[in-house]
């Protein structure tokens, strides 16, 4: 049985990179399985290339290394996706390249691809911090799911499925989302709305070494506005022009009323959620206005 695993490389967690591959050359992989890895990199990225040869050269791991000269991640995932088309693998991967994986990781996604027959798996994506604050903040803003449970979209921070989806060409990840963000999310919610079955695996976990910048509040609500944003262009990408500004204009309002409702939690742990609904409100309105962001949070 064979498995590619991509990790989508870039300047900004340079730094990182070699810690996901430290983790990756401790993976425990099944009799059966033969591992690949693809490393989707930049063509200033030739030290990575050399280093990550020597690190795997004792194991059973074949290494691919995708260049691509578009900046964008987006453009990388597609480049994985054409590389995949013309293999003969039966699972294919997703994970960050800030991140490290445990090392029952492969063990927990394949177990649980066989045992419930489903076509995608998502999973967790814990955080190497020990400051409380961080620890809510991220709390706040991201899914938290029961281990088996139904799920509508995965993010590729920490994903596994069946290459057969990959069959209708048409499949990609949007380019338009390019500074934006979440062509991960629309893309497994397409996959979703075809008919394909997602679940999520709390049992096969990533942990994403932390940035200096995201232990601030500011980065978290920046966040927040981007998802905002985001979630409007996704909402007129799967549901047309017309109705997709209805329901960017009723989400709104539900944003509105969690503001209010939230800011009785004030003084507890979820002090911060007025701010992050506030943040979402107004990623929405600036999108609905027609205005551009160009940095991604």
């Amino acid at each position: 049985m064979k498995i590619c695993i991509c990790i989508c490389l870039s300047k900004k967690n340079k730094k990182f990179s070699i810690k996901s591959l430290n983790s990756l050359n401790k993976l425990f992989i099944p009799d059966n399985c033969k591992l690949d890895i693809a490393f989707v990199l930049p063509n200033n990225f030739s030290y990575f290339k050399d280093f990550a040869i020597k690190k795997f050269k004792e194991k059973n791991i074949k290494l691919n290394f995708l260049t691509i000269s578009q900046t964008g991640i987006p453009y990388a995932r597609n480049k994985f996706l054409f590389f995949a088309r013309l293999k003969k693998y039966a699972y294919l991967a997703f994970i960050d390249d800030d991140c490290e994986v445990d090392r029952n990781w492969l063990f927990e996604m394949l177990k649980l691809i066989k045992s419930e027959k489903v076509d995608i798996i998502g999973g967790p994506q814990n955080h190497k911090t020990t400051d409380s604050n961080t620890k809510n903040y991220f709390k706040l803003i991201e899914p938290e799911y029961k281990h088996k449970q139904k799920i509508k979209w995965a993010a590729t921070n920490n994903v596994f499925f069946r290459n057969e989806i990959l069959k209708d060409k048409n499949i990609k990840f949007d380019n338009k989302l390019d500074k934006i963000g979440g062509s991960d999310q629309l893309f497994f919610y397409n996959l979703w709305a075809k008919g394909y079955k997602l679940i999520w695996n709390k049992r096969a976990i990533v942990t994403e070494n932390m940035h200096e910048n995201r232990k601030k509040i500011n980065w978290f609500l920046k966040r927040n506005f981007r998802y905002g944003y985001s979630g409007h262009f996704i909402d007129i990408f799967v549901h047309k022009l017309f109705l997709g500004k209805l329901i960017n204009l009723i989400k709104i309002f539900i944003y509105g009323v969690m503001f209010f409702l939230s800011l009785f939690l004030i003084l507890t742990k979820k002090k911060a959620l007025p701010l992050f609904y506030l943040a979402k409100i107004c990623g929405r309105i600036y999108a609905l206005m027609g205005l551009k962001i160009f940095k991604y949070y």
